[in-house]
């Protein structure tokens, strides 16, 4: 986490960017459930 932090600003924006994508495909299963 802290190497995380301690990273460059673009490979921060890139990290938040695959987690969002990774929480958006975690959760798609879910709302095509609730759907």
């Amino acid at each position: 986490m802290i190497d995380t932090l301690a990273a460059a600003p673009l490979d921060r924006r890139t990290m938040l960017a695959g987690s969002a994508a990774l929480t958006a495909t975690a959760l798609s299963p879910f709302a095509g459930w609730a759907a």
